[in-house]
């Protein structure tokens, strides 16, 4: 799946995890640890609205070939579904 989409870093990263720990579930505050958590000042003040946004760009970019990523909320969890 991923070999098919043209991603940019961060949505490649996001989705590797998602694909990575499929079927299950990954939370809001480990996205932004799979964006930020290399970075030694903790990355963006706005974290959270990043890793957001960037789901919201896997969405339309997922379904395409037949996949969603229902819209969790802050600290919620996200996951890959088959549609």
């Amino acid at each position: 799946m991923l070999r098919e989409m043209a991603l940019g870093g961060q949505e490649r990263a996001i989705l590797t995890e998602l694909a990575r720990i499929y079927p299950r579930g990954v939370s809001h505050n480990r996205m932004v640890a799979v964006l930020y958590g290399n970075d030694p000042d903790g990355g963006s003040d706005n974290a959270s609205q990043i890793v957001s946004i960037v789901m919201s760009r896997l969405r339309a970019k997922v379904a395409e070939l037949g996949w969603s990523i229902p819209v969790a909320y802050k600290n919620g969890v996200h996951r890959l579904v088959r549609l």
